[in-house]
């Protein structure tokens, strides 16, 4: 046999079996279905319902600070909605970046402090220095969220450890809430019966229906969302299939609470603040209560609060 031979029987032997593998998976050519042609103008896309908020609000003297000084993981709008009610009140927002002054400094005069998503602790200080303010009658609005982690570092940010393994901010927030009487936790809660188009979206009920801050209410959603408990009454509390994945078996887990004698707030989201989360169930009706709550507060003032403590325009006379 010669060596042309061979070769043709070769390459038979290796086309054959291609040859024969192709034919068998590819029989004919493929004829795509026709697909009707969608008309866009006659697709509905269903939306939420929001009815806008009517409310009377009552004007009240005084300022409220937002505390900025402690690398607060927060986006420019997420205390918007909150600001605009105070606003409307009224009351001027002032935001404490620590650079200039001391929080003793700007606390006078004012008749709450807003502490939203901290990620660094609290000194001594800062602490004796709102523990007094609370003694004269301010109040404290503390704000914690499990998606509000400490931020990683410039320099870290590729680093693989940091992404799946972010640093919690709960220290931050309790370094300063145990002294209120609060203990946030280092969980989310979750519900997998009935939720917001999502398990970690719960929705707690009222539990003291007498309490300003509940007025009107029925069900707010939380969206990520630490549990609390502070010595006080809760305000927000989820049904017995409301979860913490760190408190097994815990029953009428709370996302927000009352402490130190009604003057300090404890919520477990952030989130249910920020727009458009705050026009969902009754989330935009409790902003505003949240908003009445803070500037009700009736402070006893002091030489140390000078001016601020004249509420009216005064005359001065020289003698």
């Amino acid at each position: 046999m010669s060596t042309r031979v061979k070769v043709v029987i070769a390459a038979v032997l290796v086309v054959l079996p291609v040859a024969g593998r192709w034919l068998w998976f590819n029989r004919g050519f493929y004829t795509p279905p026709s697909l009707a042609e969608l008309d866009d103008s006659r697709i509905a896309v269903p939306l939420p319902e929001y009815s806008p908020l009517a409310e009377e609000v009552a004007r009240h003297p005084g300022r409220v600070l937002f505390d900025l000084s402690h690398a607060n993981n927060l986006e420019v709008d997420d205390l918007t909605p909150l600001q605009e009610r105070l606003t409307a009140r009224g009351v001027s927002s002032q935001t404490y970046d620590g650079f200039t002054t001391y929080l003793e400094t700007e606390l006078q005069g004012a008749v709450a402090l807003v502490v939203a998503a901290p990620t660094i602790r609290f000194t001594e200080g800062e602490i004796s220095a709102i523990l007094d303010f609370v003694d004269d009658g301010g109040r404290v609005l503390l704000v914690a969220d499990p998606t509000r982690q400490v931020p990683i570092p410039e320099e870290d940010i590729l680093d693989l450890a940091d992404i799946l393994l972010p640093e919690s901010a709960v220290p931050a927030i309790n370094s300063l809430a145990s002294a209120l009487g609060v203990v946030y936790f280092d969980d989310y809660l979750y519900n997998l019966v009935e939720n917001e188009a999502n398990y970690r979206n719960v929705r707690l009920s009222v539990d003291d229906s007498d309490h300003p801050l509940t007025e009107g209410l029925e069900t707010v959603t939380l969206f990520a969302a630490h549990s609390v408990q502070g010595d006080g009454p809760p305000i927000l509390v989820g049904d017995e299939n409301t979860h913490s994945q760190l408190r097994t078996g815990a029953k009428n887990l709370a996302g927000a609470v009352v402490a130190a004698e009604g003057r300090v707030l404890a919520l477990g989201d952030l989130t249910l603040f920020t727009a458009p989360y705050h026009t969902m169930a009754d989330n935009d009706r409790f902003l505003s209560n949240v908003a009445n709550w803070l500037v009700s507060a009736e402070r006893v003032w002091d030489l140390r609060d000078f001016p601020y403590l004249y509420q009216r325009p005064v005359d001065l006379v020289q003698v």
